[in-house]
Formats: C-alpha cells, structure tokens, sequence
C-alpha cells in the first residue's frame, strides 16, 4: 500500500472514530444534564433510569412510565397499584434489580400493623397498557377466616404448608383466626370450617411464602423485584450507567457522571496515537527499502568499476578484523575512507567505506583496494 494511500486510510480512520466518540459523548452528555439522579433526602437511595422521580420538573423520557418513584418528605415512595399500596423504599440495588421495601401503614386502618395491600380485580384491568405496568414479582394470596386455629405443618402436603402463614394475630380474635393463603392452593386442603374473606392480594414475591408474609406483617424491609425490559442491569454489572436515547430509541449503557468527555477524549487520543505510530513504522520501513536499493545499486557500480582486477568479496566480521590493523588514514575517496597500509613487501591503499554491515572487494596487485560500501 502506497504512503498517499495509507495517510488518507488513516485520516479517514480516525475521522470515523472521533466523530463516534463525539456523537456518542454528546448523547451521553445530553442524557445526564437532563435527567441527572436525584435523592429524596441525603441518605435515600439513588433514583435514576430507568427509575424516574414523579415530579413537574422529571421529563418522562427519563425512565420507564411504570417504575416512577415520589418523595414524601425525605422518604422515597414507590405506588404501584399491582402492589395494592403504597411501600417506602430504603435501597435500590441496580445490579440485582431489586428493591428493599417496607409497607407505608395507613393511618386509617383500624390496626396500622394489619394494613393489607388492597385486593386486584383482574378483570377490571385492560390488558394493553395496564399489564405492561405490571412490571413487579407478586405473589396473590387471599385472607382466610377459621372458626378453630389450625397450624399450617398439620396440613397433609409439606409443601402447601410453605404457603400458607397465620394465623394472623391481628386480624383475628378468640372466635375466629385468619390466615394468608397463596392463591394456588386448593381449598379442599384447608380445614372445612375456613372459608376466603377476601380476592387476590399481592404479596411481595419471595422463596418462602410464610416467611415473606412474616416480614410483611413485622413492618421489616422485604426484598421486590422488578422485571427488566430495557436489559440495564448488563450495563450496571459493567460498572456503567444506564441511559435511554431519545434520538436512537433505546437504551444505552453510559459511565459515571460528567466524565464522559473525559473518557471519549481519551480513547479518541489513544486511538489517533496507536495510528500514527502504525504510519511513522510504515514510512521508516519505506525509507530503509529505498536506502538498501541505494546500497546495493553503488556497490554494483564499484564491481563494473573494478571488475578487471577480479575483486574478492569479504563478510563484514573479516573486514572488521583487517580494518583494526588500519592506521595512517590519506584522505576521503569516491567510496569511502583511505587508508594507506604497507605490508613487508609491498605498500597497500585501503579504501574503507564509513558505512557498515556492506559487501567488500579486494585487487590482486600492488595495490589493493578494500571497498567497505
């Protein structure tokens, strides 16, 4: 490939790579002045995509329309009506895709410990936009009312037993006791003098039901899902940030903060040096090419020269050896140093080229000539 060639290669390269870099740059940079993370208070957990605060002044392009969080003083809430009310979120773990919670108790309620998530009528949900929103991990489960109390392990199947928890000490009294039935279970499992007091209600979905409803009911962080439709959590396990392109129409995974300017420029420059440096070998190797060529063609010149006196050629270890012994220099000639040498018999005229690593010849007759070329 001709130099021209590959200089414009190369311009065009990086031309490519830095435009990239910058769109990419802006984009990132577009994101986060408009949709910077915010906090409900100081020690709240960070609320960003594809989380968004509910508020006047949060463009909805920030985060999904189903996983909006609200501030309520200095607590962050999350309202879902899947959930069936409202919870207070202490952490958000991006990685995990999950959020530590705790029931907001209504003050309404008869017994703030007893405040159920309200019941979900299925039927009155439209099955388009509404069950997009439907984006958390619940359990359904109904409250069931006993005439006489009944421990869940005396139930015949081991593993229903796992998904029925109570009796409920709040919401029964010394006539009846209530229950919390995972909604699988069948009823003619459970003793017939129970009957359902009530529709599906979700629970926060756990491996263990009873235990799940035990933290519910205790007032205790319990652990929720969310479902990943935008595939973040591949950017947080990178250690990146994860972003939604307006422009592009999809998600796209961004570094910390206002870095990102520093970060492309960076790479941007790594790349243009990597490059250059592919340049600077190729032009030396093309130097040195014409160099050997120039070589070559003046040491072809010295043998038509000298071609009658039937030169011998020498490696450039036995010229190293016969130069050694080259003391009284003359002058500088056509192909190198001379050097005047006068053996026991006859004088000798050396001529020693400066250059090294070259091919050498040498004259039978009273004087010899030693081209070094």
């Amino acid at each position: 490939m001709s130099l021209p060639c590959l200089a414009l290669l190369v311009a065009s390269v990086v031309g490519h790579h830095g435009a990239n870099q910058q769109a990419t740059s802006w984009e990132d940079e577009d994101f986060f002045s408009h949709c910077p993370p915010s906090r409900c208070s100081q020690d709240g957990p960070e609320i960003r995509f594809p989380f968004r605060l509910n508020s006047s002044n949060t463009p909805s392009s920030c985060g999904s329309p189903c996983l909006k969080l609200a501030c309520s003083g200095q607590d962050t809430i999350l309202d879902n009506k899947y959930l069936g009310m409202p919870y207070k979120v202490t952490a958000i773990d991006y990685r995990r895709t999950t959020l530590a919670i705790i029931p907001l108790q209504d003050d309404n309620s008869l017994s703030s410990l007893c405040s159920l998530p309200k019941s979900l009528d299925h039927h009155s949900y439209s099955y388009a936009y509404e069950d997009y929103c439907n984006i958390y991990n619940t359990r359904s489960a109904v409250v069931v009312s006993c005439s006489t109390e009944f421990t869940p392990a005396s139930i015949s199947r081991p593993f229903t037993a796992n998904l029925i928890a109570g009796p409920i000490s709040c919401l029964s009294n010394a006539t009846h006791f209530s229950y919390l039935v995972e909604s699988s279970v069948p009823m003619y499992l459970i003793p017939s003098d129970c009957e359902a007091v009530s529709i599906d209600i979700p629970i926060p979905s756990s491996q263990n039901f009873s235990k799940q409803v035990e933290t519910f009911f205790g007032n205790t962080e319990a652990t929720l899902h969310w479902k990943e439709y935008y595939n973040c959590y591949l950017c947080e396990q990178k250690g990146r940030r994860c972003a939604y392109s307006s422009q592009r129409n999809q998600t796209f995974c961004m570094h910390h903060g206002s870095h990102v300017k520093v970060i492309a420029a960076t790479s941007s420059t790594a790349a243009v040096l990597v490059l250059l440096s592919m340049v600077a070998t190729a032009l030396y190797l093309s130097l040195k090419t014409r160099y050997d060529e120039e070589i070559n063609l003046k040491v072809e010149m010295f043998l038509k020269t000298y071609g009658a006196s039937k030169p011998t050629r020498y490696s450039f270890s036995e010229v190293k050896k016969i130069a050694r012994r080259f003391k009284n220099k003359l002058g500088q000639g056509g192909f190198g140093s001379v050097y005047k040498v006068e053996p026991k018999k006859q004088a000798i005229n050396d001529k020693g080229s400066e250059h090294a690593n070259r091919e050498v010849t040498e004259s039978t007759g009273s004087t010899k000539a030693i081209f070094l070329g």
